[in-house]
């Protein structure tokens, strides 16, 4: 059962579902039963996420309570800088750099996430970067 108060990152995980305008999200943590029958459900795992409209990854989290940058805990503003020519504005790194620097990375089911997901929202702790 869901408890009354899930971890920040779900919490931001169900906000963002909001904002996309869907109903549903998938957490392992309350969908899959941590019981004797745990590997059979996570063995149709490959068909979750290949029928999910996008997966959420949580890449710069330290812990199910650390949320999703720019949902509940504020994230690095971009510099900008104005000047008499205009507005210069600083980049943001390429999305493998805050991926593979990052804890979810280094987590062997990750591989499958990423893999078979139709598409993938990954907060980060500059920006949201959206593959598919």
């Amino acid at each position: 059962s869901i408890p009354a108060h899930a971890p920040q990152t779900i919490e931001d995980a169900m906000s963002a579902v909001r904002n996309l305008g869907q109903r549903y999200l998938w957490v392992d943590r309350f969908c899959i039963w941590q019981s004797e029958n745990k590997h059979l459900q996570i063995q149709n795992m490959d068909q979750i996420y290949r029928n999910a409209l996008t997966t959420i990854v949580a890449a710069d989290a330290d812990g199910a309570e650390s949320g999703l940058r720019g949902v509940s805990c504020p994230r690095r503003a971009q510099f900008s800088l104005h000047t008499n020519a205009g507005i210069l504005v600083s980049t943001f790194p390429h999305v493998s750099h805050p991926l593979l620097s990052s804890t979810w990375v280094t987590r062997g089911w990750t591989y499958q996430e990423a893999l078979l997901s139709r598409s993938c929202l990954f907060f980060t702790e500059n920006q949201v970067y959206f593959a598919c």
